[in-house]
């Protein structure tokens, strides 16, 4: 008798093999598309896991990185070092990193981000009813958005990525500098 985890195995290896070469891309430029128009982004007011009350258009003249995510979802997980990494890494630049957490209580997330070490030291925003999630157009966790000093919302991805990657880190360097 097969087990049910070999079937899986079997199935997902002939899933890779059947894919044309190519035709995997998991590199960043593949994740991010481009927002129609750069439309300005929607404000929002959201609690932090400190209490503190977050407005993103307190943040204009900054870069902003917005990544929606849950504690129940895998690849939002594993991006949090990753978004530590970033956030230590452009700590004195015109940059800021919000984490908005889609659909959990403040309690829920608390006890879920103390176990982490390091610390998670960027914000932590709360949307319990989903509603900033919505405004956004967010359809699936974690999906990452980035604004630009301006206040317009230029690029987005769904799915999981690595914030230290280097594509990502001259990207939003350039738009700290000015550039596009």
């Amino acid at each position: 008798m097969i087990s049910r985890s070999a079937i899986a195995l079997i199935f997902f290896m002939l899933a890779v093999f059947s894919l044309p070469m190519g035709a995997v891309d998991d590199s960043l430029d593949s994740k991010f598309r481009e927002t129609s128009d750069s439309p300005y982004y929607l404000d929002f007011e959201l609690m932090d896991q400190v209490g503190i009350l977050w407005r993103l258009s307190q943040l204009r003249g900054q870069v902003v990185v917005i990544n929606f995510w849950a504690t129940w979802c895998a690849p939002c997980l594993k991006e949090l070092p990753s978004m530590q990494a970033l956030s230590i890494l452009l700590e004195d630049e015109s940059f800021s990193l919000l984490a908005i957490n889609a659909g959990e209580e403040p309690i829920a997330i608390d006890r879920f981000i103390e176990n982490f070490d390091p610390p998670l030291d960027f914000p932590i925003l709360s949307d319990p009813n989903m509603q900033a999630a919505g405004e956004w157009g967010v359809r699936g966790l974690p999906t990452t958005y980035i604004v630009n000093r301006y206040g317009r919302l230029l690029e987005f991805a769904e799915g999981e990525i690595d914030f230290t990657n280097n594509t990502l880190v001259e990207k939003l360097q350039r738009l700290i500098d000015g550039g596009r």
